[in-house]
């Protein structure tokens, strides 16, 4: 009589940062979270964009990061006189909220935040939701203002009022929280997803 073996056990998902220094893919956020403890620190160059990124997971359910970036094609202000050859520098604040688990028929779910209080240029907030199959981790999220610079998909907020419809324009200053302009304006559609190859250490993000 021969003995009953058990299925192999699925490899365990890796999580890695996106450019923007977020658990993700590429340039989109992901649904899924680090480890409780973790802190990153990554740079990214993706011109003309230069990003260096700290990121901490003080809970599960929660990201948070700064980020401070520079824009190689942009002046450091409207006075070219007054910024000489110093190109445009920003800071950001970055937070990502679990909503809940991945489950056997429902994925996990996280919403976010790009850019929390700084003049809108990176700001941005998002809805990803996160469903793995074996060695495939899909995304699919539904992003505004920079993470949907798309724009192509008519605000479906806007059942709540015409407010949602439209979303303030850059600001000059930061530092301000830009609450008249969370989840305002057009939306656009992003996903991707990460392959984990029969070769351990060989991630691939799409």
């Amino acid at each position: 009589e021969g003995m009953e073996t058990s299925p192999p056990k699925s490899r365990s998902l890796e999580v890695t940062a996106s450019d923007w220094g977020s658990v993700g893919l590429l340039q989109t956020p992901s649904a899924r979270m680090a480890k409780a403890g973790t802190f990153s620190f990554n740079y990214s160059r993706v011109q003309p964009y230069s990003h260096g990124n700290i990121f901490v997971q003080p809970f599960d359910w929660l990201e948070a990061g700064f980020r401070y970036s520079d824009i190689s094609n942009r002046l450091y202000s409207a006075s070219a006189e007054f910024s000489g050859d110093q190109t445009l520098k920003g800071k950001s604040f970055d937070a990502k909220f679990k909503l809940w688990d991945e489950s056997y028929w429902l994925p996990q779910v996280a919403v976010g935040f790009r850019d929390l209080a700084g003049t809108g240029l990176f700001s941005g907030e998002f809805v990803v939701a996160n469903k793995r199959t074996d060695p495939f981790d899909w995304s699919l999220g539904l992003g505004w203002g920079n993470v949907g610079a798309r724009g192509n998909v008519r605000n479906p907020l806007r059942i709540f009022g015409s407010k949602f419809e439209t979303r303030k324009g850059i600001s000059a200053e930061g530092g301000s929280p830009l609450l008249s302009s969370y989840f305002r304006g057009p939306a656009s559609f992003f996903g991707g997803v990460q392959v984990q190859t029969p070769w351990e250490p060989l991630i691939l993000k799409l």
